[in-house]
């Protein structure tokens, strides 16, 4: 299955070399092109004939083909056609726990296991008469442009079906085009159609894919910034080529085949890809795990002085072109009201880069050498990845970094930039939609008209998808999705459509109302981002009878207990559903969706919410996740009640947090029963610490200390309460643990050494009632953790055991104090050495000193006169010395445990 019948891949079996081509048919991969020479169309081709003068792919495919046609295995023919590839060769020294596998990715390439039946010839076929899709047809000549580029970047390779459609293992896909803003279409291989998708294997590091909250952690960081320090910069890097700097397994490529558009009369071509193509499934996962590392090798050296020093005094060969001036620079209204500082900013200046995919963006404080140090760590981390160019490349192989890109002035630091789609500007603290974002939100309100009754499925799913993707950063959106989301369930029967009931357009109408609230007024990044610490705290509850709350409002010198409630009217209680009211449509989650808007209703008429971060609790848990959410896909009152939060948030400006406590709390308690129960509690946390001995519960009351001081330095919350994914900040702890900076020793230590330490943390977790955040989901070490455990163990240096002592030196000691010069003193030594070897040494992990070691004491040892137990204090002299055997108790270990018994008997031996 790796290497197909040479009959299938040429017509002779010799052996393979480089092809030089001689003629005018062909073009060596490695040298640039003669474009008229080979566009001359004088002599008729030899593997792909057709009517049309010969262009540039044509040319390729020619030499591809007789290079394919001379070689021995069509593994040999992906090797030498892919070139060096660009990850970097040493990649697998880096300090990462993906250096493994990205090494693996760098000798290999990435594997692309496909489950199911190998096509048969006649379905490969029919494939290749339905072609690809319409959309690459219609591109057709931008299509070959593009692939000639591609061939001669070694990322896809053309060649006839004729020469390949009997490949075992052999798939097709359909190509097609898809328009960019801006910028050339986009191609994309629809592994979808025919389920290589589906069909793929999930072993791609799918952990690695944390782009999904990109957005919100730099949005994060800029909110809680200290101005002490200075404004925040910020700049954006772009990869170039993207997914196709990963090779694909030599022996995989024929899995992900496309069909690639013909012109009219020309023999069907197949495209194969070399590297991780657009539309795979498994691509963003493969390329994430590269660009993730670099961000997290760029952090890393952010933390670090030496690296940060280094990097202010080594210039880089990127430096002068990412200081472009930019070319289009956009501007938006700013709100001319003073800007609400986070409750508690961070500590130290912000130096910052994330990664959305392909996107690096980067936030720092500081004066123009700061800002250029930051940009060069990225740099030289993405060095260590994707390998910079060199005199060996081809003139085709670009820069990792998009130059383009860079010239346009992307990376050039600045206070006010497009990052991620959304124009952020970081002095007063604002983002919005860009112009051309607006427009569109616009465009797609207006494409649907209040007399408009149906719509296709298809086009609801883009407009929904479209205005979800606008709706990150406008706060009121989050709330109006439930009847949007609910039309789905009413497709009409026989045909794909949907119907737009007057309920639909007034939500529709409200999105109208925000778009044009937007355009007026950016939205403060203060009514997104919570502060680490809310402004009120608060609790509400409802029922049949009423609603009611309290919430705790501080100020200057106290907090002021804020406490309301309100009957429901009677039309509301006779609709409650209940036992004795089955047919009720109103339930007791509905009431206690209401309580909580009135809840926060009554705090914003009360006291100045605006930018304020504001925490409640309910005991509902319906109501907490129906608000976190914003959504329910139902038509009942929650939709209605969930459309008007979302309004009262936008009109008031805070941020809510909501949580779920049960009924019965501490709260609730009778001062006896909470004094009880806080005795109680302090007892068993005794008992869990007198599970374990002394110094290991000293140790690891040590791993926290040094956690929390981690936590402080870094300013994060030292429980992770705002970390969707805290294991980036537990492998940063680990590295740093790791190499001394926070061992209490100063000094590197050993990987068990690592792991106690997290394990400390983790327990520390539990033990205070939070989850372990060492876990996923299926109660098992997170799978990076477990890599980086293994990277550092495979670094460690051998232990230095002891070796054990040998029965000959007792033997020896014996005889030297018993019959070659024997006296008192040395017998006893002896006889000591004795004891020491047979009783203390047989537990070896317990001959260590430590402070839980006890003294060697006569009333643990017990003497047999064959089966009779002898009484060490009344047993007669002459008993004790012909006793049979003799055993020891070890009351106390290092472990803990008690009551293990050593016994040994008679030898025989005359010593």
């Amino acid at each position: 299955m790796l290497s197909p019948p040479k009959s299938n891949l040429s017509a002779t079996a010799s052996s393979f070399a480089p092809v030089i081509a001689t003629t005018t048919t062909t073009v060596p991969l490695s040298l640039p092109l003669d474009v008229n020479h080979s566009m001359t169309g004088t002599t008729e081709n030899r593997y792909h004939k057709h009517p049309y003068k010969n262009d540039r792919l044509d040319a390729l495919i020619e030499q591809l083909a007789k290079r394919y046609e001379s070689t021995d295995s069509y593994g040999d023919f992906i090797r030498d056609t892919r070139g060096r590839g660009d990850l970097h060769p040493e990649i697998a020294t880096i300090k990462h726990p993906a250096a493994h596998l990205l090494s693996r990715f760098q000798k290999v390439g990435t594997p692309a296991i496909i489950s199911g039946s190998p096509w048969t010839p006649s379905k490969i076929e029919a494939a290749l008469r339905r072609g690809p899709h319409k959309s690459s047809k219609n591109g057709i000549e931008f299509l070959r442009n593009e692939y000639a580029d591609m061939i001669e970047k070694q990322q896809w390779i053309v060649l006839p079906a004729a020469m390949i459609k009997h490949m075992y293992g052999l798939r097709l896909s359909p190509l097609g085009l898809v328009p960019q803003r801006n910028r050339r279409d986009r191609m994309i291989s629809d592994y979808s159609y025919f389920d290589v998708n589906a069909d793929t294997f999930n072993i791609a590091p799918s952990e690695a894919m944390q782009f999904g909250r990109t957005l919100w952690r730099l949005l994060f960081r800029i909110h809680h910034a200290n101005d002490h320090f200075g404004p925040v910069f910020m700049s954006k890097i772009d990869l170039s080529d993207g997914f196709y700097r990963l090779w694909l397994r030599p022996e995989d490529t024929m899995r992900l085949a496309v069909l690639f558009p013909s012109r009219e009369g020309e023999p069907p071509l197949i495209g194969i890809p070399l590297t991780n193509p657009m539309g795979w499934v498994s691509s963003p996962p493969n390329f994430c795990a590269c660009t993730e590392t670099i961000a997290d090798l760029a952090n890393d050296s952010l933390n670090d002085k030496e690296a940060l020093q280094h990097a202010r005094l080594m210039p880089h060969q990127l430096d002068e072109v990412s200081e472009s001036t930019p070319t289009d620079v956009e501007s938006v209204p700013s709100p001319k009201v003073p800007i609400t500082p986070a409750t508690k900013p961070f500590h130290r200046p912000i130096k910052y880069w994330d990664i959305y995919v392909d996107d690096f963006c980067g936030l720092v404080q500081g004066n123009k050498w700061e800002r250029r140090a930051v940009k060069r760590i990225l740099f030289q981390a993405l060095d260590k990845v994707f390998r910079p160019l060199d005199e060996s490349d081809t003139k085709y192989r670009q820069e990792p970094a998009s130059i383009k890109k860079l010239k346009q002035g992307d990376a050039c630091w600045a206070t006010s930039k497009i990052i991620l789609g959304w124009f952020v500007d970081t002095i007063n603290k604002t983002i919005s939609l860009p112009s051309h974002r607006a427009d569109r939100l616009l465009e797609i309100l207006h494409s649907i008209p209040h007399t408009q009754r149906t719509i296709a499925t298809k086009e609801w799913h883009k407009v929904i998808g479209e205005l979800r993707s606008m709706s990150v950063a406008i706060p009121g959106c989050k709330g109006l999705f439930s009847i949007l989301q609910e039309a789905f369930r009413h497709e009409e029967t026989e045909r794909p459509r949907i119907r737009l009931s007057k309920t639909l357009h007034g939500f529709l109408d409200d999105f109208r109302w925000l778009a044009k609230d937007l355009a007026s007024r950016p939205t403060r990044i203060a009514e997104l981002i919570p502060d680490r610490e809310p402004a009120t705290n608060g609790a509400c509850d409802a029922a049949g009878a009423g609603m009611g709350g309290v919430h705790f409002v501080p100020t200057t010198s106290s907090e002021i207990p804020l406490l309301w409630r309100q009957p429901f009217p009677d039309w509301i209680r006779k609709r409650l559903s209940s036992f004795k009211n089955p047919k009720g449509d109103v339930t007791n989650s509905d009431l206690e969706l209401a309580g909580s808007i009135a809840h926060n209703d009554v705090l914003a008429q009360a006291a100045d919410v605006c930018e304020q971060t504001t925490h409640n609790s309910y005991d509902n848990i319906a109501t907490v996740f129906w608000q976190r959410k914003g959504a329910t896909t139902t038509l009942g009152p929650a939709a209605y009640l969930l459309r008007l939060q979302a309004m009262h948030q936008r009109f008031f400006r805070y941020v809510p947090l909501r949580d779920y406590i049960p009924e019965r709390t501490m709260a609730t308690m009778s001062t006896a029963t909470r004094d009880e129960f806080k005795s109680d509690l302090r007892l068993i946390q005794e008992e869990v610490r007198s599970g374990v001995t002394q110094d290991y519960t000293k140790r690891k009351d040590r791993h926290w200390e040094i956690w929390l001081e981690y936590c402080d330095s870094c300013s994060i919350d030292p429980f992770l309460s705002s970390h969707s994914d805290p294991v980036p900040i537990l492998q940063i702890f680990a590295q740093r643990f790791r190499d001394g900076r926070l061992a209490p020793s100063g000094k590197p230590v050993r990987s068990k050494t690592v792991s106690d330490a997290l394990c400390s943390v983790g327990q520390k977790f539990a033990v205070l009632g939070s989850n372990d955040p060492r876990y996923n989901s299926y109660g098992k070490i997170d799978f990076r953790l477990s890599r980086q455990y293994k990277s550092f163990g495979k670094k460690d240096k051998p232990p230095s055991r002891v070796k054990p002592l040998p029965i000959t030196v007792v033997i020896a000691a014996l005889n030297f104090a018993c019959v070659s010069s024997p006296t008192m003193e040395r017998e006893a030594i002896a006889n000591m050495i004795c004891i020491a070897f047979f009783f203390c040494l047989r537990p070896g992990e317990y001959t260590g000193t430590t402070t839980d070691d006890q003294a060697f004491s006569l009333e643990d040892v017990t003497l047999y006169l064959g089966d009779r137990r002898l009484h060490n204090d009344l047993s007669p002299d002459h008993e004790i010395e012909a006793a049979t055997s003799v055993t020891y108790l070890f009351t106390e270990q290092k472990n803990g445990d008690k009551g293990e018994i050593i016994a040994h008997a008679r030898s025989g031996d005359s010593l």
